[in-house]
């Protein structure tokens, strides 16, 4: 079977990282052939192939906006250019990490969608809900890959039952397979920061996207409440692409008066990544969507204490962390006053993470599984020319 891997191309962000790793674990399994592919410079990469968007691929995802056109195209057996792409490569079955536009070309395609969110249903007052990739046009596509993708894939339990619950999704058609962070050991003692940021200073750690979703805010009350309230002064570094909500943020930082206390870096390599998480106090994860996480993961990995948005996990991962109220920043800050009181429960919930990483996370738990799921799949379409 021929397998054609389309994941997030553009760097930043948690779908670029499963992207990158996922070349390093589908790569390992032999039994089948893989292709990535790459939408942006054109690579001689033997497991990348090449396929540049064009303007006839823009008006065709408008063409496929309306109903009667499609009708049309399809009456005529006017192809559009990714389904001819796939045809002449001879491409079996293509895997989108993500609910991707191209999915929409593979109308007479085999293909499986891996579903990373659908917060949109549960927060539709978000920014990143109103731009150009709105509700409706998550709305439709998620919907569009429910119905037509041949097999689906989500990292929790709860996910699953989100899909069943709310949008009547198959249950046979599901399959969970956990989010794999992409580790990277580090051997750098520093990163460069224009700030000149003490890094042997204690701070805790946010790395995520300055989206609104992923609540960088509530941090912000919690640590002017510290201030305020307990006279404590506290470091936090912040990570991220510095998109929409960065301006925001900056502006109330300073508003508040914390600019001392926070640092804002832009998208790192993996190595300063690694860096980070191995000098911090503990990983503070308020995110509004998330019923896993690579941070969450990744802080299994270096064994460090987390805070985690509270009711937000799938069940089997909230016994690791410490939940933390985000409608109530008042909570966050009493937890960071009384860190080092807690010490000791964390250090057990740090081990029993560690351990749930080992038997779960580990790359070749990953390959089993979808070795499992390609072969389950090449059985299925094996009837058929």
């Amino acid at each position: 079977m021929k397998i054609l891997i389309v994941g997030e191309n553009n760097k930043g962000g948690g779908a670029y990282q499963q992207s990158l790793k996922y070349l390093k674990i589908l790569t390992e399994i032999k039994e089948f052939k893989f292709n990535f592919l790459n939408t942006t410079n054109n690579t001689d990469d033997k497991n990348f192939i090449n396929y540049k968007l064009n303007f006839l691929d823009k008006l065709f995802f408008m063409f496929y906006s309306s109903n009667s056109i499609k009708i049309l195209l399809k009456k005529f057996k006017i192809k559009n250019r990714f389904e001819k792409f796939v045809h002449k490569n001879k491409f079996d079955l293509i895997l989108f990490f993500g609910n991707l536009r191209l999915s929409l070309f593979c109308e007479k395609i085999n293909y499986v969608t891996y579903i990373y969110e659908f917060h949109h249903f549960f927060r539709p007052d978000l920014p990143e809900y109103k731009g150009w990739t709105d509700y409706d046009f998550r709305e439709n596509l998620l919907i569009n890959n429910i119905k037509k993708s041949l097999a689906l894939i989500v990292d929790t339990e709860k996910k699953a039952s989100d899909l069943i619950k709310y949008y009547n999704c198959n249950n046979s058609k599901i399959n969970i397979i956990p989010l794999s962070p992409n580790i990277i050991t580090s051997k750098i003692d520093k990163i460069s920061d224009e700030n000149n940021f003490d890094f042997t200073k204690k701070f805790f750690f946010y790395p995520a996207q300055y989206w609104s979703l992923k609540n960088h805010y509530y941090i912000l009350l919690a640590i002017k409440i510290l201030n305020e309230k307990f006279n404590q002064s506290v470091n936090f570094i912040f990570t991220g692409s510095k998109n929409k909500n960065f301006k925001y943020l900056n502006k109330k930082v300073n508003d508040f008066g914390l600019s001392k206390q926070i640092l804002f870096l832009k998208y790192l390599k993996d190595e300063e990544i690694s860096f980070l998480y191995k000098n911090c106090e503990a990983l503070v994860m308020p995110s509004l969507v998330g019923y896993s996480s690579l941070p969450l993961y990744e802080a299994f990995y270096y064994e460090k204490p987390i805070f985690y948005t509270k009711n937000l996990l799938d069940k089997s991962l909230q016994k690791f962390v410490n939940e933390i109220d985000v409608e109530n920043p008042q909570d966050l800050a009493n937890q960071i006053y009384n860190f080092n009181k807690n010490r000791d429960i964390m250090n057990d919930k740090i081990k029993l993470a560690k351990k749930f990483f080992n038997e779960n996370l580990i790359d070749e738990k990953i390959q089993n599984k979808y070795f499992g799921l390609f072969n389950k799949l090449k059985y299925l379409t094996d009837i058929y020319e």
